[in-house]
């Protein structure tokens, strides 16, 4: 098991596909001997309504974060109504998909895999509680959103991530892992 604690000076902002924004990555994995990354997290305030970048290849998860919420509309007909903290939309990155603000600026959290190289799985809790999580993955992710949380895996101690930190786990102890906190997004990733 090998953990990493990222702080948001390791974070980088870089500029939307469609130019039209700009997102905060937070943790990214390249494909081997490629620029082209096989899983990405990302954080993005959305102030205006518009098209999403064009993300073929990928599947997205989308967390409602901060804000009173927005709708998605994707050209398949799937419409995905976020309009409390953490709730997620799951779509193809492919899909032109167009968000409408419902009351102002909103946050949002990204989880992007590879089609056919990688996928995840995405758990949030909001409230402040002692929350369990099955992990079964080769990489755990966890991102402080609300609170400093306690996270501590079967056979070892607590550790502590402060608020708006992230804690990556490589190969992490497979079991039911105990997360105490408010406002928890893991993230675990698994290779195809």
């Amino acid at each position: 098991m090998k953990i990493t604690r990222l702080t948001p000076a390791d974070f980088k902002i870089v500029p939307w596909k469609n130019g039209k924004g700009s997102t905060r990555e937070l943790r990214f994995e390249n494909l081997e001997d490629s620029e082209t990354f096989a899983w990405r997290l990302s954080m993005a305030p959305v102030v205006t309504d518009g098209v999403f970048s064009d993300f073929s290849g990928y599947d997205r998860k989308l967390l409602l974060v901060e804000g009173k919420g927005m709708t998605l509309r994707h050209d398949n007909g799937q419409i995905d109504n976020l309009s409390k903290r953490f709730d997620m939309a799951c779509f193809d990155g492919g899909w032109r998909t167009d968000a409408k603000l419902h009351q102002g600026d909103i946050l949002d959290f990204n989880v992007m895999t590879r089609q056919s190289v990688c996928h995840s799985q995405v758990d949030a809790f909001a409230e402040n509680d002692h929350h369990q999580l099955v992990v079964q993955s080769e990489c755990l992710l966890i991102y402080a959103v609300g609170s400093e949380l306690a996270i501590g895996s079967p056979e070892s101690d607590s550790l502590l991530l402060e608020t708006g930190h992230l804690l990556e786990v490589r190969r992490p102890i497979e079991g039911l892992w105990g997360i105490f906190g408010e406002g928890v997004i893991s993230v675990q990733v698994n290779w195809d």
